[in-house]
Formats: C-alpha cells, sequence, structure tokens
C-alpha cells in the first residue's frame, strides 16, 4: 500500500473544519434542546428574583419579585422565536460567578421541572437539564429570552441591590405589628 502524505490544503481545511464542526454542535443541542423544552411544556413560568450578590442577606431566589405564567399565546411566540435561532457557535461552558435575576421554569408532561436561570448583565445562563453547567450563549439566544422577560413586564435592567432593600423594606412595611 502507497503512503500518502498530508498536503498542505488538506492539512489547513482540517485545521478549519474540524473545530467549526465541533463549536457548531454544542450550539444545535442548546438550541434544540430549548426547542424541545419549550414544545414539550405543560406550563412555562418566568421568575424575576433576588441573586445572592445583593446583599449578605440575601440568597438566590430568596425575593421573588414577581412570578408569571406564559399564556398559551406567549408560549407559541417563545417557540416560534426558539425555531428562527440561528445555528451558530455556543463558546464552551462558563466558569464565571453569575448573578441571575430571572428564571424560567418549564413544568414538563412528565411532570419533571427543567430550570433556565438568566443573568442579563453578564449573559450567561445556567440550565440544571444541562447539569447546571454555566453557558454564554449567542446573542441571538440571549435576545430571544430578553424579548419573552420582557414581553411579559418583567424588567432586565434595573439596580438590582436598590431594588432588592426596597423590597425588602416594603415587605416589612407590611408586616402586622
Amino acid at each position: 500500500m502507497k503512503k500518502r502524505k498530508l498536503t498542505p490544503i488538506a492539512i489547513i481545511a482540517a485545521v478549519l473544519v474540524l473545530p467549526v464542526g465541533f463549536l457548531v454542535y454544542p450550539s444545535i443541542s442548546l438550541r434544540s434542546k430549548l426547542i424541545s423544552t419549550v414544545a414539550n411544556s405543560k406550563e412555562i413560568r418566568l421568575i424575576e428574583h433576588s441573586s445572592e450578590w445583593e446583599s449578605e442577606q440575601y440568597t438566590r431566589g430568596e425575593l421573588v419579585y414577581r412570578s408569571v405564567a406564559l399564556s398559551g399565546e406567549s408560549r407559541d411566540r417563545f417557540l416560534e422565536d426558539s425555531k428562527r435561532l440561528p445555528v451558530a457557535p455556543v463558546p464552551v461552558p462558563n466558569m464565571c460567578k453569575i448573578s441571575p435575576h430571572h428564571t424560567i421554569e418549564f413544568l414538563l408532561m412528565d411532570g419533571t421541572i427543567n430550570r433556565l436561570v438568566i443573568c442579563f448583565e453578564c449573559d450567561l445562563i445556567e440550565w440544571d437539564r444541562h447539569g447546571g453547567t454555566r453557558y454564554q450563549p449567542n446573542y441571538s439566544f440571549m435576545k430571544v429570552l430578553r424579548r419573552v422577560v420582557e414581553r411579559e413586564g418583567l424588567s432586565v435592567d434595573r439596580d438590582w441591590i436598590e431594588f432588592a432593600d426596597r423590597f425588602r423594606e416594603s415587605a416589612r412595611s407590611d408586616e402586622p405589628k
């Protein structure tokens, strides 16, 4: 059998094509899992909550500012927006510290709950469907999530520390004396 030498063109093609295929695969996975999760949900709930970074006295989700169940129409729009996401590379899992203020809970047909935790300040997500791995999705992915949250009247941009303090103070003033 005659040995073939790798030509410079073959080497360049291998160096360029293999990494692109590797980078696109996670994106297809994240995109398709979002589509299947939205499509297979009985109920989708958006939750705006505190983060452990607001103050030493608060923990993630301790203060729930608002919780909204998506209507059938809103769910359908979320699904359509997800289907229009481009297949584009998603960086490898991100190990940065996340300060999330939004969670999307998906109640699936089989009764399990999947949580997609979102930090719009640093564009990170943490999805328990992926073992709690943190990702920094592409701009389009975050734009879809931002659109879903804002359509339901939740805020993605605010001074969260001040808001948590005001919310806690308001809750204290409503307590019976």
